[in-house]
């Protein structure tokens, strides 16, 4: 995740790293990412990088979208999530979701699993008020 006052500092490190996860919290400039392991954005954030170019082949391999309710995407595979739990507070579903997903990355190498399992985590983040963990 890129905070404006580390930006070049972390671009640096992620792109030197065998293995990479940026959230890019609305660029629309992608080739600041090229390198990375996996790129992770919202819906509307990629439809504003297609806006300025973006192609989605060029990064289907490395691209995941998250769709809040809908789950999310990756290389046109949809993975849903629990819709029928009441959503309480989104506060830290997102950073929920990318550190689950780069921990079981890491720890199995396997892109389904490890989109599953960050989906079930950030679930149970939403079901909580304020910023929680799981």
């Amino acid at each position: 995740m890129i905070k404006d006052f580390l930006n070049e500092d972390i671009k640096k490190i992620g792109k030197k790293a065998k293995l990479s996860f940026i959230d890019t919290k609305k660029t629309i400039d992608l080739e600041n990412f090229k390198g990375y392991t996996f790129v992770k954005m919202n819906e509307v954030e990629w439809e504003r990088c297609e806006r300025y170019g973006a192609k989605y082949e060029e990064w289907k391999d490395n691209l995941i979208v998250t769709m809040s309710e809908r789950g999310c995407m990756y290389k046109e595979k949809r993975y849903s999530v629990d819709t029928s739990i009441e959503v309480r507070d989104l506060s830290g579903a997102g950073d929920t979701w990318m550190a689950s997903f780069a921990y079981k990355y890491t720890e199995n190498s396997d892109v389904d699993e490890s989109i599953k399992f960050a989906n079930d985590n950030a679930t149970l983040v939403v079901q909580k008020r304020g910023v929680s963990t799981i």
